[in-house]
């Protein structure tokens, strides 16, 4: 084994997905309309952590608290990257100003659960795949 194997030509990268969250949404020729969902980088989790992490002081000590329903919210929104949850239009023509609340509006419950399903199943480590090098 060599340290070559893990040098940046060789890393092998994750590809975007293509989701369908709802099969209540059709293009004019009546075919599905797949969503695209992309697996954060550790640097866009940190910025969503970032900006979800409050410094509060407790007992006179400052700590960092994690608004973890705020970070799961973020989260979820920028691996969308189609629709794409930010325009304005759409927005409007659901009545919300929120990428969040727009998915919300979008999807039935039970498609909200499905798509972080999804989503989390994207960004987890594969212990399978582990085992599987292992023997």
């Amino acid at each position: 084994m060599s340290l070559k194997s893990f040098f940046k030509e060789n890393n092998i990268k994750v590809e975007k997905v293509q989701y369908l969250a709802s099969d209540r949404f059709k293009d004019e020729k009546g075919n599905y309309i797949y969503w695209i969902l992309k697996v954060l980088t550790n640097q866009e989790l940190d910025v969503i952590r970032d900006n979800c992490t409050k410094n509060i002081f407790e007992k006179h000590q400052p700590i960092q608290k994690l608004d973890s329903e705020k970070f799961a919210k973020e989260w979820i929104v920028k691996v969308i990257e189609f629709p794409n949850l930010y325009d304005k239009e759409l927005q409007d023509n659901y009545g919300v100003m929120d990428p969040y609340d727009l998915l919300c509006e979008i999807l039935t419950s039970g498609e909200m659960l499905a798509l972080k399903e999804k989503i989390n199943s994207l960004h987890e480590y594969d212990a399978k795949q582990v085992d599987d090098i292992k023997n």
